[in-house]
């Protein structure tokens, strides 16, 4: 017996909790923690805001203020919570790419740290609930699929 499902994730969480799974996402994509966002010494001329949409962080630990910057290639990320606690991104980046990019760039990144958040929290659920990891595969789109067993 089999069953497929798909899991859309509602982040909800603590800042702290919110921000292991975003340093383990910038690790595994190449990013880097960086104080602010000029400490690459690069001029930023580009930048878009990015809100991860089914986000609801409460900053219960989080100090007013506080944002978490990575950077790579020139591209910087920092995500802060706003008014609501939604987790926001601002992707920055030098003249010669585009707004476009830039937005593509963050959106991945969100993405991924959505997934990971979804991926920690069903593989915390189904321990919980007895079921053992059989296989996990990642495909190439960068679906993960997982076969769990639960013996009685």
């Amino acid at each position: 017996m089999s069953c497929v499902f798909i899991v859309t994730p509602i982040v909800v969480a603590n800042w702290s909790a919110v921000t292991a799974v975003i340093s383990a996402t910038a690790a595994h994509a190449g990013y880097r923690m960086v104080r602010s966002a000029t400490e690459g010494k690069e001029e930023h001329l580009q930048e878009v805001e990015l809100e991860l949409g089914n986000s609801e962080v409460m900053a219960d630990r989080l100090r007013r203020g506080e944002t978490m910057t990575l950077a790579k290639e020139g591209v910087t990320i920092t995500l802060s919570l706003d008014a609501r606690g939604r987790l926001k991104a601002s992707v920055k980046g030098p003249e010669d790419v585009s707004k476009e990019e830039l937005r593509l760039e963050g959106q991945r990144f969100l993405d991924k740290v959505t997934q990971q958040y979804a991926y920690q929290s069903v593989m915390s659920e189904l321990k919980q609930k007895g079921f053992s990891l059989v296989d996990e595969q990642v495909d190439e789109d960068g679906r993960i699929r997982l076969k769990i067993r639960k013996y009685e």
